[in-house]
């Protein structure tokens, strides 16, 4: 053996349990809870699923980083909207981060929210998610009904969820939001959402470097800031009046151009 290359038992079995927790398959969690505290290499997916009026939680905490090709939260659909199932993520605290690295094939760089029921995302406290596309509700609309919903939640300084793409809605999902607050951002660079948005609190800011596209209501409230280069407001449901609503001192709607009242369809 060339002695420059030359590592001890010792030395190879420490530098072993040093690297992050790898996984060969996807990551699947139903009805249940668990959290990552530590960091993880998902060799695939992460797919947070529950079944008719049960929860399932996945918590990532304690400043891990997870790595993922993609990932599913998503409840079973009800027909009746009686004993919904809840699908959640929630990642929090700082140095938190669920990671989904951007590459240029179709699958493996999406998280997907509420595509069958009820699910949630939710970013508090300085944690961070990082994906390419953000599909809150499967816009194909193949695996959702009248009853899914879909919520993004972010909050907290230093909060963050950033994006490439950001959509929301499809044929059969009818409920979406996107929060943020208390100093939690959000960047991106295209959205075509029937969300409802609110923004609120001093520091709280929704930066969108392209197109954005929203079917529903938007608040902007108490210091909250919304930029994007061009903004097109209009209504997912024929005949429904949405409502934009901007108050507050420091707050600010800032775009290049804005249109209200499209007719832009899904």
């Amino acid at each position: 053996m060339n002695p420059l290359f030359r590592i001890s038992p010792l030395a190879f079995a420490i530098t072993l349990a040093l690297l992050p927790e790898a996984h060969a398959v996807d990551y699947v969690l139903t009805n249940g809870q668990d959290t990552f505290n530590s960091d993880r290499v998902i060799d695939g997916a992460i797919d947070v699923n529950a079944t008719d009026g049960n929860t399932s939680t996945l918590t990532i905490n304690s400043g891990a980083t997870v790595t993922s090709e993609g990932g599913r939260i998503v409840g079973q659909a009800s027909r009746t909207g009686v004993n919904m199932a809840q699908a959640n993520v929630v990642v929090e605290g700082a140095g938190s981060r669920w990671v989904v690295p951007r590459t240029s094939f179709v699958l493996g760089n999406t998280i997907v929210v509420g595509g069958v029921g009820q699910g949630d995302l939710t970013v508090r406290n300085g944690g961070q998610v990082s994906v390419r596309d953000l599909d809150l509700g499967d816009v194909s609309g193949a695996r959702s009904n009248a009853f899914s919903n879909a919520t993004l939640s972010v909050s907290g300084q230093n909060s963050l969820v950033d994006a490439v793409n950001i959509e929301a809605g499809g044929v059969f999902v009818y409920r979406s939001s996107i929060t943020a607050n208390e100093g939690a951002r959000i960047n991106s660079q295209q959205i075509d959402i029937d969300s409802v948005v609110r923004l609120s609190g001093t520091g709280t800011r929704w930066d969108n470097s392209g197109s954005f596209v929203n079917r529903n209501d938007l608040t902007l409230e108490n210091g909250a800031v919304l930029t994007s280069n061009d903004l097109r407001l209009g209504s997912a449901v024929i005949n429904r009046s949405n409502q934009v609503n901007v108050n507050g001192q420091g707050t600010r709607l800032d775009v290049q151009a804005l249109t209200v009242g499209t007719g832009v369809v899904r």
